[in-house]
């Protein structure tokens, strides 16, 4: 199960940093999910379009929004797989408020 820690912690005797990405056993994961230490993290599809990574934000989850209202480039990356630049992300964004 793959994870992203929202604490620092410990998992299976390794030390688990907040903000990271992890691959734990679904035990593990569960755990850290239900005390609210860690959320699951999709498996990234690399053919995703960063159009449909952007349909796919939560729009109620802060960590993909940055202060101008537009997508976090780490929510896209998490998603897609691949690095996201700011320039693409904001062409994307641009192209995304006009067909909304």
């Amino acid at each position: 199960m793959k994870i992203k820690a929202l604490a620092n912690t410990v998992a299976s005797g390794k030390e688990i940093l907040a903000g990271k990405t992890y691959d734990v056993s679904g035990r593990d994961g569960r755990t850290l999910i239900y005390l609210k230490k860690a959320v699951e993290v999709e498996t990234p599809d690399e053919n995703m379009s960063i159009q449909e990574a952007i349909e796919s934000l939560d729009a109620d989850n802060k960590d993909h929004w940055i202060k101008d209202g537009s997508p976090a480039t780490e929510a896209l990356e998490d998603l897609m797989g691949r690095e996201v630049s700011a320039t693409e992300r904001n062409e994307a964004w641009k192209e995304y408020e006009i067909e909304e």
